[in-house]
């Protein structure tokens, strides 16, 4: 009989646990010095070890997309991936994140990086985890029902022109803080930003919103309740202070 693996462990290659089940050259892309990629199972975990550091390609969409489990990145380099969308797309078991090793400097493109995530209770992310370049940020979030709350402190939005749906479906959220975010590179109107947010009554805005966001931001989605079709209102106060106002129709 197979076992399902539940956790994925990328470390360096200095234990000899498990039972090896195949070796992965990946030295175009992915393994420094041409060492090779060395794959072990142990009950139901995967470890991927090498004696060297273990890079992502640069181009890493949907790379661990629609796996079920958890992840361990202490032998894992992001520092040359340009390409994160889908990167977790799909993977509707996994509960928490930690993303303490991830340098993330050179990231262009983190749209649907979590979406679908529906189990996600935490997401970390550590103080490598930088998005100063990146430009797309659409559904990144999206689909994220489990999470309650999130700290986005550390982001740099100054060049990101889509964030369309970017938390679209996150209905476990109840506060949004989004001071750190700029809003500058901003130039259409960024559609279902908080759609499907049915919880969210207070969301700590940027000090600027341009006209061209499309006020998604200041109005909180719809949230359908059989038979009286109740919709949440958000009302910004000082740009910067939301609060919900309930209005019938």
């Amino acid at each position: 009989t197979t076992t399902k693996i539940t956790s994925y462990v990328f470390e360096e290659n200095s234990s000899t646990s498990g039972e090896k089940v195949g070796a992965t050259s990946l030295t175009d892309t992915s393994v420094l010095y041409n060492d090779t990629v060395n794959v072990y199972t142990s009950g139901s975990t995967m470890y991927i070890r090498s004696y060297f550091k273990i890079f992502a390609p640069q181009n890493s969409t949907s790379l661990f997309a629609n796996l079920s489990g958890t992840f361990s990145f202490s032998n894992f380099d992001t520092s040359q991936v340009i390409n994160m969308s889908l990167m977790f797309y799909g993977c509707s078991k996994l509960t928490s994140l930690t993303f303490n090793n991830f340098n993330t400097s050179n990231v262009t493109n983190m749209s649907y990086m979590f979406s679908g995530c529906s189990a996600l209770t935490s997401i970390s992310f550590g103080t490598n985890f930088k998005t100063t370049n990146v430009t797309d940020m659409s559904y990144m979030f999206a689909g994220c029902s489990g999470l309650k709350s999130i700290s986005l402190s550390g982001f740099n939005t100054a060049k990101v022109t889509n964030m369309s749906y970017m938390f679209n479906g996150c209905s476990g959220l109840t506060t949004l803080s989004l001071t750190s975010f700029s809003l500058a590179s901003i130039t259409s109107n960024q559609k279902g930003f908080i759609d499907g947010c049915s919880n969210l009554d207070k969301i700590n805005t940027p000090s600027t919103i341009p006209s061209t966001f499309g006020l998604d931001i200041s109005t909180a989605p719809k949230r359908y309740r059989k038979g009286s079709f109740l919709t949440p209102r958000v009302k910004i106060i000082n740009n910067s202070v939301v609060n919900v106002e309930i209005h019938s129709y």
